[in-house]
């Protein structure tokens, strides 16, 4: 799908750094049984290598998820605050952003409107794992 884009895109943003601790929502922690040597940020680190041109930002609410890298910078927000958001992408826009957070209708759809604004004109706008039940 993004194969023509990847020297074309300057700025990626993805919502879910992969956090392992139980304790948060949507933790990848179930994960480690299977998955022993895994740690977080490995898709920021997919979305750098393939996009050759491209600076990575992740946004996560686990402080252990925090780390900087060649074109790689993490930030320690809640998507749905769009004051701290605002606050820390400053005037920055993006030609991808991936909500691979919470993975429940109301927070996607808060993050939605908390970013939406910040899609480049022709940008992609991408949902994992929707939700599907509602309360």
């Amino acid at each position: 799908m993004f194969k023509k884009y990847y020297d074309k895109f300057d700025n990626i943003l993805e919502i879910g750094i992969g956090s392992i601790v139980p304790n948060i929502p949507s933790s990848f922690h179930v994960n480690l049984f299977n998955r022993p040597h895994y740690t977080p940020g490995g898709s920021l680190r997919v979305w750098r290598d393939f996009f050759v041109n491209s600076n990575v930002y992740g946004v996560d609410i686990d402080e252990n998820c925090m780390f900087e890298e060649e074109r790689i910078k993490t930030i320690l927000c809640d998507s749905r605050n769009k004051k701290c958001l605002d606050l820390n992408l400053n005037n920055l826009f993006f030609d991808l952003i991936i909500d691979d957070g919470l993975h429940e209708y109301d927070s996607q759809k808060d993050t939605f409107k908390n970013l939406y604004f910040r899609l480049k004109e022709n940008g992609f706008y991408i949902i994992e794992d929707i939700d599907s039940i509602r309360n």
